[in-house]
């Protein structure tokens, strides 16, 4: 029988623990291989510490409730002129997409959403794939709604929202209750993040990058 399947971000605590390539160790395989290092020979040790080193490589701490939640708000990158209606991204808005995943690469970000037109998506999905996640859609029609829905679904851990300028700012408003400026068309760089604590206070980081 397989084992079960990994949970997105389920970390150490689980009684299963991931390796590269997809399969799973049970704990008690490794406490097998600690107890193996003793009194074998060095090619065994060795071979046995490679192991469980890559047992150990995907194990991560899951995010802890009592630190609260972080919420990254972003526009899209830079858009391209490919499609009047649904364009994709820009060379530089690609380059964006790529230093914001790398910005976001130490965090520990638990799921990432992005309305449906290409140009969130494509911002996405470099943050998605640099955490082993997918790109979740969602709808911008009522930002207040969607809103509480994260901060319903999300008590710990980052959570990657993606958008455009005329729904970032009301999407961050609901979250935090309070103001936030506008994005202008021409602006591409601006981050929003809440770090919305368990007593449900907020902390507003609003910054503008080049």
């Amino acid at each position: 029988m397989p084992p079960p399947a990994w949970p997105p971000h389920a970390g150490c605590s689980s009684p299963w623990r991931p390796v590269r390539d997809g399969r799973h160790m049970p704990r008690a395989g490794i406490r097998g291989l600690m107890a193996g290092l003793r009194g074998g020979s060095a090619m065994r040790i060795a071979l046995l510490l490679l192991l469980l080193s890559a047992a150990l490589a995907g194990c991560r701490a899951l995010p802890d409730p009592a630190e609260g939640a972080t919420f990254v708000l972003v526009r899209h990158a830079e858009k391209a002129a490919d499609h009047p209606q649904d364009p994709g991204l820009a060379p530089a808005g690609q380059r964006r997409a790529r230093r914001l995943a790398s910005a976001l690469g130490r965090h520990p970000v638990v799921a990432v959403y992005a309305t449906p037109l290409r140009r969130a998506q494509a911002t996405a999905l470099p943050i998605a794939r640099a955490h082993g996640l997918a790109v979740t859609p969602y709808d911008t029609a009522n930002p207040a709604d969607f809103a509480g829905r994260l901060r319903a679904m999300h008590d710990a851990g980052t959570v990657v929202v993606v958008g455009h300028s005329n729904t970032v700012p009301a999407i961050a408003q609901a979250l935090c209750d309070c103001a936030i400026g506008p994005i202008a068309e021409t602006e591409y760089g601006r981050r929003i993040t809440l770090h919305v604590r368990p007593d449900g206070r907020v902390t507003v980081d609003d910054r503008r990058e080049p």
